[in-house]
């Protein structure tokens, strides 16, 4: 085997190094690209919590407007109720004593 010299050395070790660098400055890259695509990640998170937040508040209200229009029916129910039963009281008598004067029977 033949010895290497001085020059030969420095060379491969430059050799060395300029390969070391080069693979660092790709995982630098790789490095960047991976947090740059964490940071649209937490940024996406934050906009989903936002819609969650909005739907929830959404859901609150459509619930809150159920209960009152159901609490509204069930206590007007007996004024409907007693507006009906007056109108049908109505109707009889008018069948009973208008219809058969204005309908003459031969």
């Amino acid at each position: 085997m033949s010895d290497l010299t001085r020059e030969e050395m420095k060379a491969e070790i430059a050799a060395s190094e300029a390969r070391g660098d080069t693979k660092i400055a790709r995982f630098e890259g790789k490095l960047d690209l991976v947090l740059s695509k964490l940071d649209n990640v937490g940024e996406k998170l934050k906009d989903v919590k936002d819609d969650v937040r909005s739907a929830r508040a959404n859901q609150w209200v459509i619930g809150l407007g159920l209960a009152v229009l159901i609490i509204a029916i069930v206590a007007l129910f007996p004024v409907f109720f007693d507006y009906g039963a007056k109108m049908h009281d109505m109707m009889e008598k008018i069948a009973r004593d208008v219809l058969p004067t204005v309908i003459k029977r031969p």
